[in-house]
């Protein structure tokens, strides 16, 4: 089980880089090529009688493996159904319901596996929307669809900045859509029950006697987030103030969750660890334990590497009394990627890990600093440094994904961690209750009052963000900049050499030169943009770092603009009127949204963005100016839009739809 640690980070850092490093070249140039590559490498190194060159070689084939792993777990299956070339779109389809993933007023969605295309055995995962109306009744997991409708893409994003659901279904594997409704598909009952869909349906029944339970719905919602992993039952109000405080990992069932039931199970199991074959009845029981709750909450990816991790953790504590945890910390991150590729580009997978390493390692040097000798003086310390080496460790990647940083952080976390062991035993005992009896009326009110308090003290240091570090920008190489020169940083701090502190202030200088790099870049922009907004016409332009922009969007909350300011640096942004005119140098839009806007003009427009559905002549008005482009925004019903293509492709003339093709970015 142990390898020196001076082997096995090297080749987990290189494992690692080889699988960032495949998502930048084609599968088919190769993947051929760096086989013949991996099995040279292997062969001279075991051949090889220098031992450095054996090292270099060895670490070669690590890279290597990286990049051929990802390759052969993104590399489509033969029995693929987007490699079927035989079928038709509208052959029926047989699809299995995997997940649920969410519901809208409009309808639910799932992942689904394919299992029948027309004539062909295929296979492969696809996003399944169904459609509602007053007759829908939602697929089930492990139901069976048979459905013609025809697979269709997945949809782009409409605006800069904005989350790229697209992208997410790729790293899983997910390329395509179905979108069903009552007509054009038929669920049955398979009649076969898989252990998973026996454990879906069990956690159907717990959540309906939840339901029943005379619980308040916020109550309930923390239930289903802290023993069901179903964190969205949680008001998305609440979700926003948690991750302001810089506490959003108390709602996911995640390390701290788990790491808590195993010390209540070691606890109680301790009377076991008299006799060697006590200790390994304790093990055994413990990993049973934590793969068995995985089960049972459908395995999502935050619960699969806690307990993965734990079980390592665990098994280093019956093995070597709790010593090389981050040794045991490394070779569960490296299996968890092994076996399943997407994990690795996952948010909640890198926050765990990181968070993870940063208390390993930073939480002892900082320690160090300070040992108090009162003992509540030394626990408050100790959960200091903690969230402290946590906080430091997924800092840049918090800035990175959600352009923020909570800056009262470690005031949430002293207020609310120490308690959160005791409140989560409460959660248990309420969920017991709820299983096996009926709950009785104080621990309904102790325990709805027990969460009022909780949501309503984070809810408080949210508010009060005396920093306000929100819309925060950082690009990927500023973040892995950032991350050089922190890990070199702590690496000085530890050692204190001074060849160490010269590559830190190298990191240093490299970080802020990437920093100002990027804002000097975003700063000399000149870019006129129309955004997609369904029912709303929004267009600006960026220039010298300020966005100066028109809307008749009456929400105060303009999410696309919040998206916009977080995908780069600004200094400002600045609202301004809609006016029916906008020139910049060459650049001369002409903006209609009433026939009463069409009048002669002394310029020529070079581009004419029409608005509101205006009842205008087209063809006239192209007679009249032919510019280089007409543009119809999202507030625009689709019907004007094609009777508007039908014209301008008469003349010869580009329609751009920001509904079919998102915003339209136009460099002054």
């Amino acid at each position: 089980m142990h390898l020196p640690r001076s082997i096995l980070y090297p080749f987990v850092v290189l494992y690692l880089l080889g699988g960032i490093f495949s998502y930048f070249i084609p599968l088919q140039a190769s993947f051929f090529s760096l086989t013949i590559v991996l099995l040279l490498c292997v062969f001279w190194s075991l051949k090889s009688t220098y031992k450095r060159w054996k090292s270099v070689l060895l670490y070669c084939s690590f890279f290597c493996a990286g990049v051929l792993n990802f390759l052969f777990y993104y590399h489509l299956e033969q029995h693929h159904f987007l490699r079927n070339t035989t079928s038709q779109p509208n052959d029926p389809k047989l699809i299995e319901i995997l997940e649920k993933r969410s519901e809208t007023p409009f309808g639910f969605t799932y992942f689904g596996k394919l299992k029948q295309w027309g004539n062909q055995s295929t296979t492969g995962k696809v996003l399944i929307y169904q459609e509602k109306d007053s007759t829908t009744l939602p697929f089930q997991v492990g139901q069976t669809l048979l459905s013609s409708a025809s697979f269709e893409k997945i949809p782009e994003v409409k605006n800069p900045g904005a989350f790229s659901y697209k992208s997410y279904l790729n790293n899983l594997k997910i390329y395509s859509q179905l979108k069903l409704h009552s007509k054009n598909s038929i669920a049955f009952d398979s009649d076969k029950k898989s252990l998973l869909i026996k454990a879906h349906q069990l956690r159907k029944m717990i959540k309906s006697k939840i339901d029943s339970s005379a619980l308040n719905p916020e109550s309930k919602g923390v239930i289903y987030a802290l023993l069901l992993a179903e964190r969205n039952a949680v008001e998305p109000e609440l979700i926003d103030a948690f991750a302001k405080a810089g506490v959003i990992h108390l709602l996911a069932l995640s390390g701290l969750h788990i790491g808590l039931f195993v010390e209540v199970f070691l606890i109680l199991l301790a009377p076991l660890a008299v006799s060697a074959i006590g200790k390994v009845i304790r093990l055994v029981s413990i990993v049973i334990f934590l793969w068995g709750f995985a089960f049972f909450v459908g395995f999502p990816p935050s619960v699969v590497r806690a307990v993965t991790l734990f079980s390592f953790l665990t098994l280093g504590r019956f093995l070597q009394h709790g010593k090389n945890t981050f040794h045991y910390t490394v070779v569960s991150l490296l299996l968890l990627v092994l076996v399943y590729p997407p994990y690795f580009r996952q948010v909640g997978f890198q926050f765990s890990f990181l968070a993870v390493f940063g208390i390993l390692w930073i939480h002892p040097i900082l320690q160090n600093l300070w040992k108090p000798k009162n003992r509540i003086i030394q626990k408050f310390w100790q959960w200091t440094t903690v969230c402290l080496s946590a906080q430091l460790a997924v800092g840049p990647l918090s800035v990175y994904y959600f352009h923020l940083f909570p800056s009262l952080f470690l005031l949430s976390n002293l207020l609310v961690v120490p308690f959160f062991g005791l409140f989560l035993f409460l959660v248990l005992i309420v969920f017991t209750t709820i299983l096996f009896g009926t709950i009785p009326e104080f621990l309904i009110l102790f325990f709805d009052s027990s969460v009022a308090l909780l949501n309503r003290i984070v809810s408080r240091i949210a508010q009060i963000d005396p920093l306000e570090l929100n819309q925060l920008y950082l690009s990927e190489i500023s973040t892995i900049s950032m991350y050089v020169f922190l890990f070199f940083f702590i690496l000085w701090i530890e050692r204190n050499r001074f060849y160490q502190f010269s590559i830190t202030l190298i990191a240093l200088v490299g970080m802020l030169f990437f920093i100002e790099r990027e804002r000097n870049k975003f700063f000399q922009e000149n870019i006129f943009w129309v955004f997609h907004k369904h029912g709303e016409s929004l267009y600006g332009q960026v220039l010298s770092g300020v966005l100066y922009y028109y809307t008749s969007y009456t929400d105060q909350n303009n999410q696309i603009l919040n998206d916009y300011s977080n995908s780069r640096p600004l200094k400002n942004i600045e609202k301004l009127s809609i006016q029916n005119f906008y020139i910049y140098d060459d650049f001369r839009l002409y903006i209609i949204d009433s026939e009463e806007d069409f009048i002669q003009l002394e310029f020529n427009p070079t581009h004419i963005l029409l608005r509101n559905n205006p009842k205008i002549n087209l063809n006239r008005l192209l007679d009249y100016y032919n510019p280089k482009m007409i543009i119809a925004d999202g507030s625009n019903a689709p019907w004007f839009t094609k009777r508007w293509e039908k014209s301008c492709h008469q003349k010869k003339i580009i329609l751009y739809d920001t509904r079919e093709k998102g915003a339209l970015k136009i460099t002054l």
